[in-house]
């Protein structure tokens, strides 16, 4: 039985039961599963590769939050990325991504390129429609599927995640973190990453909430007022720490106690 469920029946069990033995055995219950509630926060974000998952034959279960695998990208690090060239990753076909890169666009791109003409937007993914494209073509790169996404996206300096809607961990930050890229994303796009605003900001993400804030960042980004090596290196120390690989001996602890 999950933890959740455990706490609300023992808690309803406490308040109908009338035997005051029973009554206190459920509320005895119900105080142990508070404790153990608090012990699976700690590895609520607990990053696994789809490699971990084979390896050690692991449930995708409530704690588990698939996120780019750390153990290989290292050999990415050293790949020479254009820092005129702003990346997104997603495929175009999912409406919540779609609307994502039209706003971006429309709201920020192009009166980025009017002072910045040589730079461009590249989106990694599943192509979008033609019209789709025809409304987003000056300056932008469609590269479709591609075999090797980490090669593609490594080879950007600066990868967005301009998310506005859509629900669950955006696993494209934690892909761009774990390559050591700086990130400029949402308020939204934390989600189930980050706690917090202020806890992505102290981890080396840069969170934007409009087109004005986007453009001091950006402009901050291209004069090297930015510490890039430094805000990369603290957002990938950050999943790290969270890895399934680091947490593996508590995990296996909090096992051992579901079982019993």
């Amino acid at each position: 039985m999950m933890p959740d469920s455990m706490k609300e029946l023992m808690w309803s069990g406490f308040i109908n039961e009338k035997n005051f033995l029973r009554k206190m055995y459920s509320f005895v219950n119900y105080f142990l599963a508070v404790i153990y509630n608090k012990r699976i926060e700690k590895i609520k974000k607990l990053y696994v590769s789809k490699e971990d998952i084979r390896k050690d034959n692991l449930l995708n279960s409530f704690f588990f939050k698939i996120p780019a695998n750390l153990n290989t990208v290292n050999k990415y690090f050293s790949i020479k990325s254009n820092e005129n060239e702003i990346l997104f990753r997603g495929g175009m076909e999912f409406e919540p991504n779609m609307t994502a890169v039209d706003d971006f666009y429309h709201e920020i791109f192009l009166d980025l390129i009017n002072d910045y003409p040589d730079i461009n937007l590249k989106i990694v993914g599943r192509l979008p429609n033609e019209i789709f494209q025809k409304r987003i073509c000056k300056n932008t790169v469609y590269t479709g599927f591609v075999d090797d996404v980490s090669q593609v996206m490594s080879e950007s300096a600066l990868h967005i995640v301009p998310m506005k809607s859509g629900t669950g961990v955006k696993t494209k930050l934690l892909d761009s973190i774990a390559l050591k890229r700086l990130v400029f994303c949402t308020p939204m796009s934390i989600n189930g990453v980050f706690e917090s605003v202020d806890e992505a900001r102290e981890s080396g993400i840069i969170v934007y909430a409009n087109a004005k804030e986007f453009r001091y960042y950006y402009e901050m980004y291209l004069s090297k007022k930015l510490n890039y090596t430094d805000m990369t290196n603290k957002a990938y120390d950050y999943i790290k720490r969270n890895s399934y690989s680091s947490k593996i001996e508590e995990l296996i602890e909090i096992s051992k106690q579901e079982i019993q």
